[in-house]
C-alpha cells in the first residue's frame, strides 16, 4: 500500500493494523477485514488523499464497477452499482411512515430500518429484521422510481418517466420535451355492425386534461373479413380531422399515430371517428377503440 498504491506510510499502517487484528497476521481468525468504504474512512491518518490514491488505484486495476454492473446478491436479490447507492439514500433518508407507504414494506421491517441505520452496506441492510427478498426488492424498485423524471422535468422518452407520467411529444415527435401527467385514455366500447357501402360514426368527450394537445394514439379494434374495403378518418370540434387509414391489411388492433390536430388548439371537446365501408358484399364490426390524448399548458 505504501509503495504501490502511494499511500503515506501512516495510512497504509494504520489500515493493516486494523485489518490483521492482534496478532499482526492476515488470514487468521482475529482479521478484522473492510466490510464497507465508511470503515476505510474511519481509519487513523486515512484522509481524502488516501481515499483517492485507493480509488485511483482499484480503478486502475479495473476493480470498480461501473453503475450497471452487477455487484452481489443479497437474500436472493441481484444489485447493481447504481441500484445499492440508490437504496442505501433511500433506507437511510425516509422517513418510517414514507418506508410503510410508499414502497410498501412492512411495517416491522420500516421501524427496524429506521431504528438501526445508518446502513452502509446492503448486508447491514439485509441484516436488519424482517428485511428480506421481497422488502429488498420492494425498495428496489421504489428507488428506481424516485430517479425517474418527475412533472415538468426533462425526458425523450416515456420509459424516462416516474410511472403514471407520460413524455410529451416522445410518440408525435419522436423525442420527448418533458414528463407530464395532463394525459388520458378515451375509450368507445362496441361491437358496432359497420354498415355495408356507408359510414359508422363513433364519438367520445375528451375532458380533464390540460389545455393543449401534443400526443394523440388511436387503437382500433376491428372484426372485418376484407379490412382493404374500409377507411378510417378522425376530427375533432376544432374542425381539425385526416384521413387516417385506407383499406389494406389489418391485424384485428391497430395503432395509429394522430397528426390531424395542431399543439396551439384546444384539448378539451368531441373527438369523431369515422370508419366507412366503401365496397358493399363483406359485413364487420368495430369491436371498439381508444384514443390516448397527451396534452400540456399552453
Amino acid at each position: 500500500m505504501d509503495d504501490t498504491v502511494g499511500l503515506d506510510k501512516r495510512s497504509a499502517t494504520s489500515l493493516i493494523e486494523y485489518r490483521d487484528g492482534e496478532d499482526e497476521t492476515l488470514g487468521t481468525s482475529d482479521d478484522a477485514l473492510f466490510a464497507s468504504i465508511a470503515q476505510v474512512d474511519a481509519q487513523y491518518y486515512v484522509g481524502d488523499a488516501a481515499m483517492e490514491a485507493l480509488l485511483a488505484y482499484a480503478d486502475a486495476q479495473g476493480w470498480v464497477p461501473g453503475p450497471d454492473d452487477v455487484v452481489g446478491s443479497w437474500e436472493g436479490v441481484s444489485f447493481t452499482a447504481s441500484q445499492v447507492t440508490a437504496v442505501l439514500g433511500v433506507v437511510n433518508t425516509a422517513t418510517q411512515s414514507e418506508l410503510d407507504d410508499d414502497p410498501a414494506l412492512d411495517s416491522r421491517a420500516a421501524q427496524n430500518i429506521v431504528d438501526t441505520r445508518p446502513s452502509v452496506s446492503i448486508d447491514e441492510l439485509g441484516a436488519v429484521s424482517y428485511v428480506g427478498p421481497s422488502a429488498l426488492q420492494k425498495l428496489q424498485s421504489y428507488a428506481a422510481s424516485l430517479a425517474l423524471a418527475q412533472v415538468s422535468e426533462d425526458c425523450e422518452l416515456n420509459s424516462e418517466c416516474a410511472d403514471g407520467l407520460m413524455c410529451a411529444g416522445a410518440i408525435v415527435w419522436g423525442t420527448g420535451v418533458f414528463c407530464t401527467d395532463t394525459w388520458g385514455v378515451f375509450s368507445w366500447e362496441g361491437p358496432q355492425t359497420i354498415p355495408e357501402g356507408s359510414e359508422l360514426l363513433t364519438t367520445v368527450d375528451v375532458l380533464g386534461l390540460a389545455s393543449v394537445p401534443v400526443d394523440v394514439v388511436l387503437t382500433l379494434r376491428i372484426d372485418h373479413d376484407r379490412p382493404a374495403d374500409l377507411e378510417l378518418s378522425i376530427d375533432n370540434f376544432n374542425g381539425y380531422g385526416e384521413t387516417h387509414w385506407t383499406g389494406g391489411d389489418a391485424d384485428p388492433e391497430l395503432e395509429m399515430v394522430v397528426y390531424a390536430f395542431p399543439s396551439d388548439d384546444m384539448v378539451h371537446g368531441e373527438y369523431n371517428v369515422r370508419l366507412t365501408d366503401t365496397i358493399a358484399g363483406v359485413g364487420g364490426e368495430v369491436l371498439g377503440w381508444d384514443l390516448l390524448v397527451v396534452s400540456v399548458y399552453d
